[in-house]
């Protein structure tokens, strides 16, 4: 592993057509849309579940794919995720 592959994250996708994927969105309480990014593969299946797809990328890189759509918050190991109206609690 080199020193820049500690700078990656694991984040959640969402398949497309044509195999091309996309960064799977959340909400914040408060409704904000958010990215969630994860430091290990044990905490992004935590949180989501085993076989959740996912790639790996820079935080900056994820910041400035997420800001031209208008989505400026990243949280990284959150402990609750909510998705699609269902809440994912981490358990402790």
């Amino acid at each position: 592993m080199t020193d820049s592959d500690h700078d990656l994250l694991l984040v959640p996708v969402r398949s497309g057509p044509q195999g091309c994927v996309s960064v799977r969105l959340c909400r914040c309480p408060d409704g904000r849309r958010t990215a969630v990014a994860f430091t290990s593969a044990a905490a992004l299946e935590r949180a989501l579940g085993r076989g959740e797809p996912r790639v790996r990328i820079s935080l900056a890189a994820l910041r400035s794919g997420l800001a031209e759509v208008g989505v400026h918050q990243v949280q990284v190991d959150p402990p609750v995720v909510l998705t699609h109206g269902s809440v994912h609690r981490v358990a402790s």
